[in-house]
């Protein structure tokens, strides 16, 4: 082979090579989308039509799973039985898996996984699988333990991600101490282990020190102060039901705080009966 032939050989591979570089640069890539709001970390509002506007038909729910929340109602009481989660636990996981979100989604671009499903009018939202920084998301949150499988899918790559053990170790990783269970209905606060924080229907879970402008639980939050303050033992039994001293004509009545919560229909201490007394005897007025 001549010289010449040997240089139009490079230059051919060379316009080659140029070539590729060129169709591989210009070929369809996938879109990225940007996500402007944060729900949970399983739902968001991701930038379809690129206005930098969240619209309705811009909701998405992950299709194949469902994060943990730091939000007590039906729908998470229900998903933490089905999944023997301590509703505790669930509670602390849900606030680190939205948190998590809040750090690592917004005004991210992410890659849709397949077909982009149209809005569903019943649901308002879309199911969707994306793609965060290279990674599949839901598999991301089933092994770091922040979301569980939904029951329906048969997928075995996603099935195999699941990692119900790790939720207990995040819900670990924080102290109950550092935490209140806010009541959105009567916007009381309780501390976590308060007999009346198990029965909140509607309550999200917050840091002790967001505690400001929320009514705190007479029961758990202000009894301690009270028994620090006046030494009092915490045993009730230690208390007889109530104190009662009689000074001529004046009766003076010590109801032990402790041993009813609430208050009852039936009167059962000596100071209701007393005062029940009092009322039927009267003949026209009570002061």
């Amino acid at each position: 082979m001549t010289l010449k032939s040997k240089l139009i050989s490079i230059f051919c591979l060379f316009l080659i090579f140029v070539c590729f570089l060129l169709s591989y640069n210009l070929r369809d890539k996938s879109p990225k989308y940007k996500i402007l709001k944060v729900i949970e970390a399983d739902e968001f509002y991701m930038d379809l039509n690129f206005n930098n506007i969240s619209e309705p038909d811009e909701h998405f729910k992950l299709k194949h799973v469902t994060a943990l929340s730091a939000n007590k109602n039906y729908f998470t009481l229900k998903h933490a039985q089905k999944k023997a989660i301590a509703m505790n636990d669930y509670l602390k996981t849900g606030y680190i898996a939205h948190h998590f979100a809040l750090d690592n989604y917004l005004n991210k671009e992410v890659e849709i996984i397949g077909e982009l499903e149209k809005y569903n009018p019943v649901n308002k939202y879309r199911e969707v699988e994306i793609l965060l920084d290279g990674e599949n998301l839901s598999k991301f949150l089933l092994k770091s333990g922040l979301a569980t499988l939904k029951t329906n899918v048969i997928e075995a790559d996603y099935q195999k991600e699941e990692n119900l053990t790790q939720i207990k170790k995040n819900a670990d990783s924080l102290k109950d101490s550092d935490f209140l269970i806010l009541n959105l209905k009567n916007n009381i606060v309780h501390k976590l282990g308060c007999e009346f924080a198990q029965k909140i229907s509607n309550g999200k879970l917050i840091r002790n020190s967001q505690n400001k402008n929320y009514i705190p639980c007479k029961i758990c939050l202000e009894r301690r102060q009270y028994i620090s303050s006046f030494n009092i033992d915490k045993n009730k039994q230690n208390y007889k039901t109530s104190l009662y001293k009689k000074f001529n004509n004046l009766e003076f009545f010590v109801s032990n705080p402790y041993l009813y919560k609430k208050p009852e229909n039936s009167c059962r201490e000596y100071i209701c009966k007393r005062l029940v007394q009092e009322i039927n005897n009267s003949k026209e007025s009570i002061d």
